[in-house]
């Protein structure tokens, strides 16, 4: 399901290029098990390894599901858009699984809610997205396609910052919808270890 278009094939100035990585249909950016035809885990961490390295800006549009390996895909991409409609979670923690896909690096960056998210799978949605980090810009669903047609006409990383800034969301940002529950997950999921806990 999940889409990959570059830059240099797509009208962007070759010399500059970025990458625009979104879902190939309605449903997801990617759910992870969209990148099991890679064929084993080595091969999926190398290619969250590429996104994060990549000499070219890569762009994520995360809109609807981004889970497991999505996440991974998503968090490790130099610009990460998500809408309303975005859900990501790693929910190969609730029956047990360690989180995989780079989860384990930048879920740990995010503290305790880190440590929360990780042990429970608990699901992030909207603009919850951008308060984690997990998101960079949000822009409603609606807009996206424009956001599509000004990236086209980006012929450098600043015009691209900048055609972002200009999509981003302008209104409020509303609260952490679990703003009330991080004293309690501070007080459950502070310990060094789960055996602390």
């Amino acid at each position: 399901n999940c889409g990959v278009v570059c830059g240099e094939s797509s009208g962007i100035n070759a010399e500059y290029g970025v990458v625009l990585v979104e879902g190939a249909g309605e449903r997801a950016f990617c759910a992870g098990g969209d990148i099991v035809h890679l064929g084993n885990l080595t091969r999926e961490n190398q290619l969250h390894h590429k996104f994060k390295t990549f000499s070219k800006p890569i762009l994520s549009i995360a809109d609807r599901i981004v889970m497991g390996g999505g996440m991974g895909l998503c968090c490790n991409s130099r610009y990460r858009v998500g809408t309303e409609r975005s859900m990501f979670a790693m929910p190969e923690t609730r029956i047990g699984f360690f989180p995989d896909a780079g989860a384990t690096f930048f879920l740990s960056r995010l503290g305790d809610v880190g440590m929360f998210l990780a042990m429970t799978g608990h699901r992030v949605r909207g603009f919850d997205a951008r308060h984690l980090g997990f998101a960079t810009h949000f822009v409603e669903s609606g807009n996206l396609g424009g956001l599509r047609a000004d990236i086209i006409k980006c012929t450098s990383e600043k015009d691209l910052l900048d055609c972002l800034i200009s999509h981003d969301l302008k209104e409020e940002q509303p609260e952490l919808s679990f703003k009330d529950n991080l004293l309690e997950i501070s007080k459950t999921f502070s310990a060094s270890s789960a055996l602390e806990g």
